[in-house]
């Protein structure tokens, strides 16, 4: 809708708002109706001033253009049709338009684009036009630039003859999406691509001999990156089938699958470097200009400044016959006026405070007293020092390209063919035949200088840092190197004239003027100040590197593996850590997964200890499941070069982390003793000792502060933290040495388990069966630097050819495991798992009449979650029963024991209407709360497939070891997630969502747990009581019995069942409630037999506190004693 019917509209409604209101009859018009008529005619009003300045303004443009120097064939037709885009009021006039340039020859519509490009130029507007020029009447934009632009898009759309300057100012163009063509992302539009002829008519010049630069082919593969919405053109194959014509002619442009090599593209196209330096040497005849215009500079400011402190100043700036005797007049004065001085200063004296232009800010004397006007001297200084100011500094590897000079090796490769090689390995793992040209050309350079060429171009990747530089010249040189950039073109004239020419003066100066109006920030020089790294240079420092760099990365980690091991390993290693550890100035990222899963599998082709110990580092500071599966891998096959298994290799792989004897590291600094204890399976601790012998947690600051201090205490508590992690690995590793028949060689448990001083923490705590060549064997413990048995007798030193088991309770007659048992609850020594009190499960009677499976775990209710995750860390299937039901594989909750050749089934269900995640259910994924029990079945393994077969076994023929390990993982899951343990089970109060009471027959389960018979567990806990309550200082008060440990206390006798903990008291079995706290409420056991059975723990601590129930001060308990 025009303007003109959008006022006739407005009206319209006005009149007929005013004839509903007040009727026909009503003579004055209504005040709402007013309103409105006298709002509208204010914005016709409006309207029809700005359209009067516009027209103005399009006139003095066309004039200017007329009349500017600009000598072209186009410039009448390119006026002519300016004229009719400003006439154009409809779709039909604007298709008259887009006619009439098509009737063109392509030659003609050439012309044009060069003489709006010429214009372009001349006058200084961007192809965006996003500008607009201050005025009286308002905003207004310039529309005779703007009509030139969208003709120059017309122009581009049908396309026209193309020539080498032409093909490279439109691929700039299109490039930077200066065109206002909007292309970003275009591939994904439904409209789809727009339509380029231009890039059609390039196309066909190259086949007809026009040969693109390398500037061209750059901005071709830009453009196709634009499009696509990527951040770099990496496909650098030809055309394919399912590419869009635009884009298989702009890779026919880019010279997709046809350029020269990659060491010749990264040489002919460098990359950039951080810090991140926008120079460009300038022409030297521009140089030499400007070198003028800054000479010209100084009375100019002066006259600025003369006038800012007095408006009553005569000079050029208030008087316009003075203006044009300095600055000229003719056809330099009129093109010179085109832009901001006509239009601004028309009809002012002098300059308005209100303008919005850089001058005015001058005039306001907002400029600061510490920038200095910059010197011809200063400038011709940035020209030395700006081509080398850079050397040395690091390349970008976030940016396309990369340094090349390191794979001459010296130029013993002066063409780059082993880098084009390593390029080319693609993105899985090596192919034999690129393993043995690889190694060909490795050993035609040299391993040492092939070594060295690689750890020349990975030092500024593996050890990132900016430099240190003169912050002054840096800035300096991207300020020197901007007045020369395109935006600011129109400061220049065009053409240069030549500096004794008669004009050249007036040039200088009036290109003085320009410059202190558009670019008056590059005119000054900072004052001296030390250089701050930008956080966009930081940024860039750690990031995610960019497909031409992974490649070479890539390339150089696959080919380290062809080289000696002793200089592959620190270069692999390095390379695997800068690529694979997070890190990052915003975030933490990886940069680069495919380099490090490389660098994984080099290590792992090296197959020595030293690469095991590297793999082992890595995984301690990796935290991507799918890279920790990786380096598990590659230890595998390292380990497989060496003839161990993935365990020995993880053993291998473990450091030590000074801990010695005793579990214990110590450093002194500053006075003050620090000692990394461990403490358990699963925590290391800090403790700090001053002169005075006092202890206090963590790293004093003394020692902090001392020389070196700082280090070390970081390096303590690094450690620490690691232990934490990787000891509970160790120790599930050794513990399963049961279900995988794993053994060492005497030596290599020397060297591993007692050697390293970290595992040492485990193995010297638990008991060992040594077994001879012939047969012959002996149990026993490591002890100061021997084995002794139970009795503390010590043992003979095995030779090499023996081996070492892991003892089990099994092993042995039930007097030797006593006797082990009473050495260690003795000695006090606390096991990192239950092993000499291991229950040892034998097949029932009640289990042989079933024959096929074991009701002894059936009927119990568990809480599912911690069933779940407890049974998948010991190494079980295990899937969430879901209340959408489970198929029959994820029904299974299954244990495979491949050494064993059976597989230990569990079978529960879920119960009950109650949800694990309520806002999950609601979702569709409702997951029972609680699972009952059911049996447990054993099935014999496939020897070909390794898969159960469908026929259960009888219990009977179950390997014991096999049975036990099942049946002990079934019975300590159900202590340790039974509900019957849950005080809230029964009643969960009256806003419970699923009450239990929906399910009456549960109701009673947490009682018959309480007082149910003891498990194999529960046996346990019971022998080890019996063994220590003789040295219990409430020997007297307590008694054993199968189930139960009585404590006859002050008030009341108790009853602590075994397996549970639950306390009865006497004489009629009520229960007796006392909540776990980590606050003590009394006594607390000094010594239990083994790490994790909290039960046990629980029942000491109730039985020491309850033998003295007449010091319980707990309320809530008292209330229950009565």
């Amino acid at each position: 809708m025009s303007n003109g019917r959008l006022f006739s509209g407005l009206r319209a409604a006005a009149a007929a708002f005013g004839k509903a209101v007040g009727g026909a009859a009503r003579p004055t018009e209504p005040a709402p109706v007013a309103d409105i008529n006298r709002m509208v005619e204010r914005l016709h009003r409006a309207h029809a001033d700005r359209e009067r300045s516009e027209a103005e303004a399009l006139a003095r443009d066309i004039e200017l253009a007329s009349s500017a120097g600009v000598s072209r064939p186009m410039t009448a037709e390119l006026i002519s049709l300016v004229r009719a885009y400003d006439t154009a009021n409809s779709e039909e006039a604007r298709k008259d338009i887009t006619s009439r340039l098509r009737a063109l020859s392509a030659e003609q519509r050439g012309e044009l684009f060069d003489t709006i490009d010429a214009l372009r130029a001349r006058f200084g507007w961007g192809p965006a036009v996003a500008i607009y020029v201050r005025s009286r009447e308002g905003s207004i934009p310039p529309r005779f630039a703007r009509f030139c632009e969208t003709l120059s898009r017309d122009l581009l759309r049908s396309g026209f003859q193309a020539n080498g300057p032409r093909t490279a100012t439109v691929l700039r163009l299109l490039a930077n999406d200066q065109a206002g063509l909007h292309l970003k992302g275009t591939i994904g539009w439904s409209s789809g691509l727009p339509k380029l002829g231009i890039v059609r008519e390039i196309e066909r010049a190259v086949k007809h001999g026009l040969v693109p630069g390398p500037e061209d082919r750059a901005n071709a593969a830009r453009l196709i990156a634009l499009v696509c919405d990527t951040q770099y053109y990496k496909n650098r194959t030809g055309p394919e089938k399912t590419d869009p014509p635009l884009i298989v002619s702009l890779k026919a442009l880019a010279g997709a699958g046809q350029q020269d090599s990659f060491f010749a593209r990264m040489r002919a196209n460098p990359p950039g470097k951080l810090p991140h330096l926008r120079y460009t040497p300038p022409p030297s005849d521009k140089a030499e200009f400007w070198d003028d215009v800054l000479t010209e500079l100084a009375p100019l400011f002066e006259d600025i400044r003369a006038y800012a402190g007095d408006r009553t100043v005569h000079n050029w700036l208030t008087d316009r016959q003075a203006f044009a005797a300095r600055f000229g007049s003719g056809d330099g004065s009129a093109a010179f006026r085109f832009g901001w001085w006509a239009r601004d200063t028309k009809g002012e004296e002098g300059f308005h405070k209100d303008y919005n232009n850089h001058l005015s800010r001058m005039l306001s004397q907002e400029t600061p007293e510490w920038r200095q006007l910059a010197t011809a001297a200063q400038m011709a200084m940035l020209r030395a020092v700006g081509p080398t100011f850079d050397r040395g500094w690091p390349q970008d590897f976030t940016k396309a390209g990369t340094q090349v000079e390191a794979f001459e090796f010296g130029g013993g490769d002066p063409d780059g063919s082993l880098l084009n090689h390593l390029v080319a390995a693609g993105d899985g793992a090596p192919g034999t035949t690129w393993l043995k040209d690889c190694e060909r050309k490795i050993a035609a350079l040299g391993h040492d200088s092939v070594a060295d060429g690689f750890r020349q171009w990975l030092k500024p990747l593996c050890e990132p840092a900016l430099p240190e530089i003169d912050r002054d010249v840096y800035i300096g040189l991207e300020a020197y190197s901007l007045v020369f950039s395109p935006q600011n073109a129109s400061v220049f004239p065009t053409p240069l004239p030549e500096r004794e020419s008669a004009g050249y003066a007036a040039a200088v100066r009036q290109s003085a003027l320009k410059a202190i109006c558009a670019i008056p920030g590059l005119l000054f020089q900072r004052a001296a100040g030390d250089y701050v790294p930008w956080q966009f240079d930081l940024g860039r420092l750690h990031g995610e590197l960019s497909p031409d760099n992974v490649a070479v990365a890539r390339g150089i980690a696959l080919a380290l593996s062809r080289l000696p091991a002793d200089k592959a390993l620190p270069l692999l290693e390095s390379l695997a850590g800068a690529t694979l550890i997070k890190t990052g100035h915003y975030g933490r990222t990886v940069r680069s997964q495919k380099t490090g899963a490389a660098c994984v599998w080099s290590l792992g082709q090296l197959g020595t200890a030293d690469a095991a110990y590297a793999l082992g580092r890595l995984r301690r500071r990796i935290d991507d499941k799918v890279v920790i599966k990786s380096i598990d891998k590659a230890l595998e096959a390292a380990g497989s070069k060496l003839g161990l298994s993935g365990d020995d290799m993880q053993e291998i792989a473990m450091a030590e982390y000074g801990i010695g004897d005793g579990g214990l590291r110590v450093e002194e600094l500053g006075g003050v003793r620090v000692e990394l204890r461990v403490v358990s399976s699963a925590k290391a601790e800090l403790r700090s000792i001053d002169a005075k012998g006092k202890s206090s947690r963590g790293i004093a600051k003394d020692f902090k502060a001392a020389p070196g201090g700082s280090e070390m205490a970081g390096e303590l508590e690094d450690a620490a933290k690691d232990i934490a992690l990787i000891l509970p690995e160790a120790r599930r590793r050794i513990e399963s040495a049961w279900r995988d028949g794993r053994h060492w060689n005497y030596q290599g448990w020397q060297d591993r388990l007692i050697g390293n001083g970290l595992l040492r923490t485990l193995s010297e705590r638990l008991i060992w069966r040594f077994v001879g060549p012939k047969g012959e064997a002996f149990v026993a413990m490591p002890r100061d630097g021997g084995l002794v048995d139970h009795a503390g007798v010590r043992c003979p030193v095995p030779g090499p050819d023996w081996t070492v088991h892991l003892w089990h309770p099994l092993d042995s007659p039930a007097t030797t495991v006593a006797a082990w048992r009473e050495r260690l609850a003795r000695q006090t020594i606390q096991q990192p798992f239950i092993q000499a009190w291991r229950p040892v499960y034998v097949v029932t009677d009640a289990e042989l009449a079933t024959q096929s499976y074991s009701n002894r775990f059936a009927a119990h209710i568990l809480e599912q979650a911690p069933v779940m995750a407890i049974l998948k860390k010991r190494g079980w299937t295990a899937y969430n029963r879901s209340m959408h039901g489970n198929n029959a594989e994820h029904e299974r909750v299954r244990l495979i024991l491949p050494h064993h050749g059976v597989a230990a089934e569990f079978w529960v269900a879920g119960i009950g209407t109650r949800v694990q995640d309520i806002e999950a259910a609601e979702r569709g994924a409702a997951l029972y709360a609680f699972i009952a029990t059911d049996r447990v079945a054993f099935f014999a393994l496939d020897p070909k497939t390794g898969l159960p077969n469908e026929v259960p076994l009888s219990v009977d023929a179950v390997p014991p070891r096999a049975f036990c390990e099942a049946m002990y993982d079934i019975d300590s899951v159900i202590g340790r997630t039974s509900i019957g343990n849950d005080r809230h089970w029964q009643d969960r109060g009256g806003d419970a969502r699923h009450p239990l009471s929906e399910r009456p027959e549960f109701l009673d389960y947490r009682e018959r747990y309480s007082a149910g018979q003891a498990s194999g567990l529960a046996k346990g806990r019971r022998d080890f009581i019996a063994t220590i309550l003789p040295g219990l200082a409430i020997a007297n008060q307590g008694t054993v019995t199968d189930e139960f440990l009585i404590v006859d206390g002050k008030r009341k006798t108790y009853k602590i069942n075994f397996a549970s903990g639950h306390i009865r008291m006497a004489p009629n079995d009520r229960y007796l409630c006392i909540v776990p706290s980590n606050e003590a409420t009394g006594p607390r056991p000094a010594y239990v037999p083994f790490e994790g059975d909290d039960i046990l723990s629980v029942i000491l601590s109730k039985a020491m506190m309850l033998a003295n129930d007449d010091k319980i001060t707990d309320g809530s308990i008292l209330t229950q004693i009565g």
